[in-house]
């Protein structure tokens, strides 16, 4: 490949003798900080030409564009999950920077007071995010464990011997009866 040079040059006859060459423009790929439209430092690069005191930029290059957002992804169990963060776009390729942490879910049990006063144990599911814990949904308590009691009724018959023996059905909280031994 050729270069062209400039300098000083003499001529004697038809015989040039260089005296001097000045030095040309250096160009080179570098890194710069300038400020953008909105005041904010930004860093870019391309290639500079550099002259003496002077350096002109010749290109710069397009830079990554860094933004926040929101995507899909799927977790360790294949369920879909929404998370953002900060990503980085340059051309075609978009790379995550970082991802926010988002709020942890998970079943607990606590104790809390009720209209009484009284200590009631609860259970459900919770969501931790920092220093925030909000109560998604608590569990109902089930209904066959509760203390609550019914009467059973009774009838009154006698046996083989005319003594008068008491039979009971059993109730079932849907109002069906269970057939006693004697019946069957």
């Amino acid at each position: 490949s050729s270069t062209t040079e400039s300098g000083i040059v003499s001529r004697v006859g038809t015989r040039d003798s260089t005296i001097t060459t000045f030095a040309g423009p250096t160009s080179y790929t570098t890194t710069w900080t300038t400020t953008d439209d909105v005041g904010n430092d930004v860093t870019q690069s391309g290639i500079v030409s550099e002259h003496g005191d002077e350096t002109t930029t010749i290109t710069t290059f397009l830079g990554p564009t860094t933004y926040s957002t929101t995507w899909t992804t799927t977790d360790e169990h294949g369920d879909d999950i929404t998370q953002s963060g900060i990503v980085s776009e340059h051309g075609d390729e978009t790379t995550t920077i970082t991802t926010f942490p988002g709020p942890t879910t998970y079943t607990t049990t606590w104790t809390t007071t009720d209209g009484n006063g009284d200590d009631v144990t609860q259970s459900g599911v919770v969501s931790e995010h920092g220093d925030e814990t909000s109560t998604l949904t608590t569990f109902t308590q089930d209904e066959t464990s509760s203390e609550t009691t019914e009467d059973v009724p009774t009838d009154a018959t006698t046996d083989n011997n005319s003594e008068e023996v008491t039979d009971s059905d059993v109730v079932t909280d849907d109002d069906t009866t269970i057939v006693t031994s004697d019946e069957s």
